[in-house]
């Protein structure tokens, strides 16, 4: 038998089929509209997700890229300068110009005649090397101060002898210590107006 709709109200148990019909067809459109929207929030989850990763992967390269630029460099290692008669370099007054921050001059023993050096360096070190060495003024001197005048940073010396320092205003020194930090290992001063004389400068 073939119920129409305008049929269907008057036969019993019809309108409550009808009804079930409709209430059925409104869950399964709530169901794929649920379903849409599900699929469309883990889209939109995703592309979030994309989206932050990129901005935070940005960030941390900035981040890193700002560290390298804040970073300090590592400082190279100074050289180390072999001074003596047979030596590429033959005298201290040679090293002395030649040297720079840093660097470690080894020095060959024996006498150094008429020898005088100005020394500016920052962290320089000089140390006789195989026995002692000698340093004779011989008559020489720096600026009208003395064998050695120090001018400079941090500066070590170790086995090295200053002798006959004479300068026209009747104070010269084996050591004129202008300036800096100085430290003396194992030096002797002989014969010398003034072993070694400071200028009285608060940075020395």
């Amino acid at each position: 038998m073939t119920v129409d709709r305008a049929q269907a109200g008057a036969v019993p148990g019809c309108a409550a089929l009808r009804d079930w019909a409709s209430a059925a067809a409104a869950a399964h459109c709530c169901e794929a509209a649920l379903a849409g929207a599900a699929r469309h929030q883990v889209r939109r989850r995703a592309w979030l997700g994309l989206i932050l990763c990129s901005a935070s992967g940005a960030n941390t390269q900035a981040r890193g890229q700002a560290a390298g630029a804040v970073a300090p460099l590592e400082r190279p290692a100074g050289r180390v300068i072999k001074v003596g008669p047979q030596r590429l370099v033959k005298s201290l007054a040679q090293a002395a110009r030649l040297a720079h921050n840093g660097d470690a001059l080894e020095v060959d023993a024996g006498d150094y005649v008429g020898d005088v050096a100005l020394w500016t360096q920052d962290h320089l070190s000089i140390r006789a090397s195989g026995g002692r060495v000698r340093l004779l003024a011989d008559g020489r001197d720096v600026e009208g101060k003395g064998i050695w005048v120090v001018r400079g940073g941090d500066m070590q010396v170790e086995g090295i002898d200053f002798s006959g320092a004479r300068v026209a205003s009747r104070n010269g020194a084996g050591i004129r210590f202008e300036r800096g930090r100085l430290r003396l290992r194992d030096c002797g001063f002989f014969d010398n107006e003034n072993g070694i004389l400071t200028a009285g400068d608060p940075q020395a």
